[in-house]
């Protein structure tokens, strides 16, 4: 790591040790952030302004090299600068929500997007809880109590939203429907997993999960139910999730374009789907329309395998995460209820014929 840099377009050496200095290259708005290279003159290796802050408030404050690009040794320091500052003023948020933000922020820079932010501007209507700039979904709201989200969607689409309470009506249909994914906080305890505070009670080893909208294609296909295609991913680790979402390998597809409610699919699984839709037309099966909207009644019966309501939140923030990006930990056994698996249908009787003429073989 460095602690300082040498500004593009002046030239400028800066040094984080100097608040003027590292204002002028870490505005809280990522995108006027300057273009910075390594302090020394022959050298044009990139690097970025990074910052973290916990809720005592203390900061740490660094250079490091762009995602991707090339390293080089020079002015290299063992140590960060560490400033405190007053801890944050309270703005009315739960300790849950602003744990939940940071969170995805330190997951952001730990994948390597250095210049996330946390309360960045986007519009007159829009604020966003966390900003990645340049990636898709780079606007990433958290929410317990789905307010609004269809109209404050539509103001600035680009966005995931990170639900926490869907065990309402209302919830249960925006999860469903819109670019949404249910956000779990979880603790191993002995030979089982329970529900997680570490805003409240400051333990470490929480791990973060994205639910009930994760989408994966079945080992099997059912050809014999209209989406047959999809199932549920469980037990997915957030940060693994958003880094699929912001690098272009995970997308939302909504309502009946690949499955009966909305979900987050790999790019690559639906080419899959696709060539499957297209091998079902051509053997005068009947594939799925694409693109219909989800009726309510349709977002109900999906929204069933739901879990129960989380525990209410704490008033403490700030302990070390587990690294979860590759966690492998198995299925919770008790104190924690995940979505269902969707059960299978029967096979088609159009599927049953041909696997008799094949001998079975397809």
């Amino acid at each position: 790591m460095k602690v300082k840099a040498r500004v593009s377009e002046t030239g400028q050496e800066v040094d984080a040790h100097i608040d003027s200095d590292w204002a002028s290259v870490h505005p809280t708005d990522p995108r006027a952030r300057p273009l910075l290279y390594c302090p020394e003159r022959s050298c044009y290796n990139r690097v970025s302004a990074v910052e973290l802050q916990n809720a005592s408030g203390q900061v740490t404050r660094f250079f490091r090299f762009v995602r991707n690009g090339p390293t080089c040794v020079h002015a290299e320091v063992d140590e960060p600068v560490v400033v405190v500052r007053e801890p944050p003023a309270r703005t009315g948020e739960t300790d849950e929500h602003q744990w939940l933000k940071d969170y995805v922020q330190r997951m952001a820079i730990r994948l390597g997007y250095d210049d996330a932010a946390t309360e960045v501007t986007l519009s007159d209507t829009v604020r966003a809880d966390v900003f990645v700039p340049n990636v898709p979904y780079g606007r990433v709201e958290v929410q317990r109590v789905a307010t609004d989200v269809a109209e404050r969607t539509r103001h600035f689409d680009d966005v995931v939203w990170l639900l926490r309470a869907t065990f309402n009506e209302t919830n249960k249909r925006y999860l469903f429907t819109w670019p949404c994914v249910q956000v779990r906080v979880v603790r191993r305890q002995g030979d089982r997993w329970v529900i997680a505070e570490p805003w409240r009670d400051g333990l470490d080893g929480a791990l973060v999960r994205a639910t009930a909208t994760v989408l994966q294609a079945r080992p099997t296909p059912n050809a014999g139910e209209e989406f047959g295609f999809f199932e549920t991913e469980k037990h997915v680790p957030l940060a693994a999730f958003l880094g699929d979402v912001w690098s272009g390998q995970r997308r939302w597809y909504g309502p009946k374009t690949a499955h009966r409610f909305g979900g987050w699919i790999t790019v690559e699984d639906f080419a899959r789907y696709t060539e499957w839709t297209r091998e079902r037309r051509a053997l005068g099966e009947n594939p799925p329309s694409r693109g219909e909207p989800l009726a309510d009644e349709a977002t109900t019966s999906a929204s069933a395998a739901l879990d129960p309501p989380q525990d209410q939140v704490g008033t403490q923030d700030g302990p070390r995460l587990t690294d979860d990006l590759g966690d492998e930990s198995p299925e919770p056994q008790t104190g924690l209820s995940l979505p269902a698996p969707e059960p299978p249908a029967a096979p088609s009787w159009w599927t049953r014929f041909r696997r008799w003429l094949t001998g079975g073989s397809r």
